[in-house]
């Protein structure tokens, strides 16, 4: 999982395949939930998976540009396009699915 600025947002996911999570550090479910999407990875290791800190000024304008509300938050990207939002903690299993009826 890559570590992307607020500024370097659409630039990372310009036309990918991608999840991108909302996270705190001091969040406990934040870090439940970067353990899952690693989890995730080891299964799916094509699709790019970004981290941005909603700790910034800059990242809880971001978030709220793009109606994020709260951490953990999950947006799944098809080329591009937001396609799914998952907001909390969700297992492997879920976010497997979720990702598989996304990107379809």
């Amino acid at each position: 999982m890559k570590e992307i600025l607020p500024s370097d947002y659409k630039g990372a996911i310009h036309d990918l395949d991608c999840l991108v999570i909302f996270t705190k550090k001091v969040c406990p479910f934040c870090k439940t939930m970067k353990k899952v999407m690693e989890k995730f990875a080891g299964q799916n290791d094509q699709f790019p998976l970004f981290d941005i800190s909603s700790e910034t000024d800059e990242g809880v304008a971001l978030m709220k540009n793009l109606g994020v509300e709260r951490v953990p938050t999950l947006l799944l990207y098809k080329k591009g396009e937001h396609v799914r939002q998952i907001n909390g903690v969700v297992n492997v299993k879920e976010l497997t699915r979720a990702w598989q009826e996304a990107v379809q």
